[in-house]
């Protein structure tokens, strides 16, 4: 089978994790699915990982982004999932080599639930209709 024009070995093998290539240079927002912990590198280090409705890549936490959803969300990391963040791009040096890498921003962007977005867009329960009006948010958003 021929390999079409375009097809990356990203497309064969990708990434579990989420990393800087993969957040827009304006940051992108996310609302976390799921927060799970898991052994990761050679270490076996206990770390927290995000999962999220946008996107089939996942976050490892470093301690700072662990420390930023804390203040933003509570200790509890069950108190974080269904919470919207917006990831940006930082800039880090680590062993002489600088890279961007996804950073929890340190203030939590307007949490809406459900009911709300439905409220908000004129959704009608009992209509079962498309809403009647559309509400403009920022590129990236979810909402």
């Amino acid at each position: 089978m021929p390999v079409t024009k375009g097809t990356t070995t990203e497309d064969f093998y990708p990434d579990r994790w989420l990393k800087g290539d993969d957040i827009p240079e304006e940051g992108q927002y996310f609302r976390v699915m799921d927060v799970t912990a898991e052994e990761i590198g050679e270490k076996k280090e206990m770390k927290l990982i995000l999962q999220f409705r946008e996107s089939p890549k996942e976050l490892i936490l470093n301690k700072t982004n662990a420390k930023r959803l804390e203040a933003l969300f509570g200790h509890d990391p069950n108190g974080w999932i269904d919470k919207r963040i917006k990831i940006v791009l930082d800039s880090v040096t680590y062993l002489g080599k600088t890279s961007l890498v996804p950073r929890i921003f340190p203030k939590a962007p307007a949490q809406k639930d459900e009911a709300t977005i439905k409220a908000e867009l004129g959704y009608d329960e009992n209509k079962k209709s498309e809403p009647d009006k559309v509400i403009e948010t920022p590129e990236g958003s979810p909402y």
